[in-house]
């Protein structure tokens, strides 16, 4: 039995980096030095990689989210947010904390998980935090490891500085295993289900209710990023014992008799504004990785083939991306994004996001169509 920290870092794109060696949004670089920090760092037990996420184990002399925090801080160059987990196996909980700005050490968001099963304590936090916040935390020393490492660290050069008490020996690399997140997320689903339902039954306390909550907003997260790339048929109508239709009873007779796209079809109709489709200059829309207002100010490219083909940069393959509705027919269009009040003396710089990583807000249904309310 035992506790343990560990650290989810996202690296830097190319373009925000000091010592990037190009100009582009890539987190190669930053990520590549970070493995090489975290290796001269005598905190880190062990440290592996996966879709430009580094993830490191701290020693268990650091047994508090301080140390991690400090380790943030002198990392930070090269990291564009952060998770950091602190689970314990004899309690069976797991704390995840989310590091907007790991320079300044302070966490916005935080989750705790109560009661996890065995062999799963933080992952329930984790893919909370993941859902949340777009970053992609895991716990990779209780399941799978790397398969980037080697390639990182002889990429990498430590650049991140630090104090004489802060780098000292090898941290050790653990470079033993398969990256299979695919078949992890299933088991990861089918558990937190049956956390669901398990704290749903005893569900007599706020305790348990919040512990069922989280294991379903963590199974649907999770089931939801399986399913993306999955086609699914056209289903016709499920037949009753009656001869009528699953349906009927709650819908008019035409809607019981349409097939489910028909029905789907007809209530897009309804909204009555352009939506996904219809982004065009001028549009506010919502990142869905980082849920951050942007204002679209231009169309870079009709496909993303073509966006390739001039900037020689894969949008399609980009970070988050492949797990997004984004695909090579989509748009390509300059972004920057929309700050709060204490932001507008200040202008962004732009960005090029592809149409599926884009939501539409749609401001005018804030009012009906005589603009009096």
């Amino acid at each position: 039995m035992s506790s343990w920290t560990v650290l989810t870092l996202r690296g830097t794109a190319a373009a925000d980096y000091e010592y990037s060696r190009r100009d582009d949004r890539d987190p190669w670089d930053a990520t590549a030095d970070l493995t090489a920090a975290l290796d001269a760092d005598d905190r880190v037990r062990r440290w592996t990689t996966a879709d430009s996420h580094v993830y490191a184990r701290l020693d268990g002399s650091y047994p508090d989210f301080g140390g991690a925090e400090r380790l943030l801080k002198r990392c930070s160059p090269a990291v564009a947010d952060a998770v950091v987990l602190r689970a314990n196996d004899t309690t069976d909980t797991g704390t995840a904390r989310y590091y907007p700005d790991p320079a300044s050490g302070y966490s916005n968001d935080s989750y705790t998980e109560y009661g996890a099963e065995e062999g799963a304590t933080g992952k329930i936090a984790l893919a909370v935090m993941t859902s949340r916040h777009g970053i992609i935390a895991r716990d990779p020393f209780h399941a799978h490891a790397g398969q980037l490492d080697d390639e990182y660290l002889d990429d990498g050069a430590d650049r991140l500085g630090g104090g004489e008490d802060e780098i000292v020996t090898d941290g050790g690399v653990d470079t033993d295993g398969g990256c299979v997140p695919v078949d992890e997320l299933r088991d990861l689903v089918d558990g937190w289900e049956a956390q669901y339902q398990k704290f749903t039954e005893n569900g007599d306390s706020d305790y348990s209710e919040g512990v069922a909550e989280g294991a379903r907003s963590a199974a649907v997260e999770l089931q939801n990023l399986l399913d993306r790339h999955t086609d699914t048929e056209d289903e016709d109508p499920v037949p009753m014992a009656d001869g009528g239709t699953q349906g009927a009873i709650d819908n008019d007779f035409g809607d019981a008799e349409r097939t489910p796209r028909e029905r789907l079809e007809a209530e897009l109709d309804d909204v009555g504004a352009a939506t996904h489709a219809g982004l065009d200059v001028g549009d506010v829309a919502i990142d869905l990785v980082t849920r951050q207002p942007l204002m679209i100010l231009g169309k870079s490219a009709d496909t993303l083939a073509e966006h390739y083909e001039r900037e020689d940069f894969d949008l399609a393959t980009y970070k988050q991306h492949p797990y997004l509705p984004v695909s090579v027919d989509d748009a390509v269009f300059e972004c920057a994004f929309v700050g709060g009040v204490d932001d507008l003396h200040s202008f962004s710089r732009t960005y090029d996001y592809p149409a599926g990583r884009l939501a539409r807000v749609p401001f005018e249904l804030a009012v009906d169509d005589g603009g009096d309310d």
